[in-house]
């Protein structure tokens, strides 16, 4: 055989070897390649979002380490959401309300008090929620349109929640100035 058939040949060789080490580069190393940064960045991904968790459990429990030890915060809160119905505390409340505004309370009746039932989160062990009851009162009043708006405000910024759910309004006879109020006032405790 020529050298120059010789060089031909060699030449040829190292072309399909490069030609071949090529083919294996794009069909078996690159799709493996990108597998491998897809894990990589999954794994990544799954990391960062475990370490946010992690940091929002800590911070939670840390809140509720703090609210538990804070007896301030607590007994403010027993003031706004009791545990019991406290039907008498509910109704000092509203006489002193209406004392305080000028209306003059004719009568009040009180229903049933009802408990909701709470669904606990999904995957939940413990009961952190407790149901919330609610006890709807119906006022009857008398007094003038300022000693509404007076009472109103008060219920708006008493500390233990009350709602206004219905208002009615009819005048009151013999004077323009006074008025007869209906309301229906719900107000809201946890079972214990």
């Amino acid at each position: 055989m020529k050298q120059s058939s010789k060089r031909l040949i060699s030449i040829v060789l190292a072309l399909l070897f490069v030609i071949g080490a090529l083919v294996v580069l794009f069909d078996l190393i690159e799709p493996a390649y990108q597998d491998a940064m897809t894990t990589k960045g999954n794994l990544e991904a799954a990391q960062q979002f475990l370490a946010t968790e992690t940091q929002a459990v800590t911070q939670a429990e840390s809140i509720i380490t703090s609210y538990r030890n804070d007896t301030a915060t607590l007994e403010t809160v027993d003031l706004a959401l009791p545990t019991g119905p406290d039907i008498a505390g509910a109704l000092a409340q509203f006489y002193g309300l209406a004392a305080n505004s000028g209306l003059t309370v004719q009568g009040i009746s009180i229903s049933k008090p009802i408990l909701q039932a709470v669904s606990q989160p999904a995957g939940s062990s413990t009961n952190i929620l407790k149901p919330v009851g609610t006890i709807s009162f119906q006022l009857a009043a008398i007094g003038s349109y300022e000693d509404l708006q007076a009472f109103l405000a008060g219920i708006e910024t008493n500390v233990r929640m009350f709602d206004l759910k219905a208002l009615s309004i009819s005048s009151g006879g013999a004077t323009k100035d006074l008025y007869n109020y209906s309301m229906t006032v719900v107000t809201y405790y946890q079972s214990q």
